[in-house]
């Protein structure tokens, strides 16, 4: 008997200390803003966005949402999650196939999100940004990541950034377009989050107004904590 008890005493004591040098696993909240008010916009890639979940460790979590940037402010979020596992109560296998049917749900919104892209005359932009990143920052999850693929130009009727005066505003007191924006809607702290401003200019005029319009939002987001990277894609 006294055999037996030790027995059960010492695996249970190997399944506690495998369980506490085992990586735990995290959930990574990943929200996509896409604008579609223009055909020109980079399309979120699926390829991309699944390594950030890092399934190097199979067992975390996910979560990914996608909202539609169009000309006006609020539109409807399409979400997919898939929860984080326990490595000792779960079969690998499965787990496999359930990361690869998120990763198809992923696909699908992408796709779905892309038979909007047929231009608007206006687009609305801080206020998206401004409303997702709130909401990211009362997130409880282990990491959480914007995704932003957009031009940045805001082009609603009282501010566009395509009126010479609003555009002469943002380059030389861009404070005051600042302003402007937090009496829209006030940033939370922000640390902690990732943001990515991906967008691919296709001409030096273009080029040109996005290097002023992402730096003014960088300063912006990085002044509230966040950690802001501008690039053509999630991979740099």
């Amino acid at each position: 008997m006294k055999t037996f008890l030790t027995i059960i005493i010492l695996a249970l004591a190997v399944i506690l200390i495998a369980s506490c040098t085992s990586k735990q696993p995290i959930t990574t909240e990943v929200y996509a803003l896409q604008d579609v008010t223009d055909s020109k916009m980079i399309k979120p890639n699926v390829n991309e966005i699944i390594p950030l979940y890092n399934y190097e460790n199979i067992y975390n979590g996910g979560i990914f949402r996608l909202t539609k940037m169009t000309d006006v402010t609020y539109n409807p979020t399409t979400k997919t999650k898939i929860e984080p596992a326990n490595q000792w109560l779960s079969n690998e296998l499965e787990r496999k196939k359930e990361i690869s049917k998120f990763k198809d749900q992923v696909s699908e919104i992408l796709t779905n999100a892309d038979k909007d892209s047929l231009g608007r005359v206006n687009s609305s932009v801080y206020l998206p940004i401004a409303t997702t990143l709130n909401k990211l920052s009362e997130s409880q999850m282990h990491r959480r990541i914007l995704l932003v693929y957009s031009d940045l130009m805001e082009n609603t009727i009282d501010m566009s950034f395509y009126r010479k005066e609003n555009y002469a505003l943002l380059l030389s007191n861009p404070g005051k377009v600042q302003s402007y924006f937090e009496k829209l809607e006030k940033l939370n702290s922000l640390t902690g989050i990732e943001i990515y401003l991906i967008y691919q200019p296709i001409n030096n005029l273009d080029d040109q107004q996005y290097r002023l319009v992402s730096v003014f939002y960088k300063t912006i987001l990085e002044n509230k904590g966040a950690k802001v990277i501008i690039s053509a894609s999630i991979n740099h």
